[in-house]
């Protein structure tokens, strides 16, 4: 519950006086493209990778784990068993796709945190993306940049979150016909 109440440029910031400054274990920043060296590409992921992920794991794991046992428990489940079927193709046929609809509307619900945190994220660690167009336009109160860049982004969600109904349509036949 700490990790979701810390801003994600904190977090940043915080990885890089740690494992940049004190540690000396990776770079502050930068951007490496993944053709010229994807070691080192990697390495230069990883800390934006765990400044976004830092709140969401903790309750997309809570959350898989909520919707298992409650799916474990159901009369399906039960019936399966009864039928012989293997625990292996119980967990994965019945257990599994039940269980995935919440965490996928919980991944749905934070889409919109992740894009934004992404341009946060970009500014602290130097890499491309949109957060240096948005921060400039921003200070430079270049309006229509500002407003493209955003309607730009929330595009993005809107889309996402339609690959997302359409993903839950073919998962769960009783949404398709609802």
């Amino acid at each position: 519950a700490l990790l979701l109440a810390v801003p994600i440029f904190v977090v940043g910031t915080l990885l890089v006086l740690v494992f940049a400054q004190w540690l000396r274990w990776m770079p502050a920043g930068g951007y490496v493209p993944l053709a010229q060296d994807p070691r080192q590409h990697l390495t230069l992921l990883t800390m934006p990778a765990l400044a976004i992920a830092k709140g969401l794991v903790a309750v997309v794991f809570r959350m898989t784990r909520a919707a298992v046992l409650d799916s474990l428990s159901r009369d399906f489940v039960r019936t399966a068993r009864a039928k012989g079927l293997s625990p292996a193709r119980i967990l994965v046929r019945h257990v599994v796709r039940n269980a995935i609809i919440p965490v996928l509307t919980v991944l749905a619900l934070h889409m919109g945190t992740l894009l934004g945190g992404t341009v946060l994220v970009e500014y602290v660690f130097n890499w491309p993306g949109m957060s240096t167009p948005l921060l400039k336009a921003v200070e430079a109160r270049d309006y229509p940049m500002v407003i493209g860049i955003v309607l730009t982004i929330s595009v993005l969600f809107v889309a996402l979150n339609l690959v997302m109904d359409l993903v839950y349509a073919a998962l769960d036949p009783r949404i398709r016909h609802a």
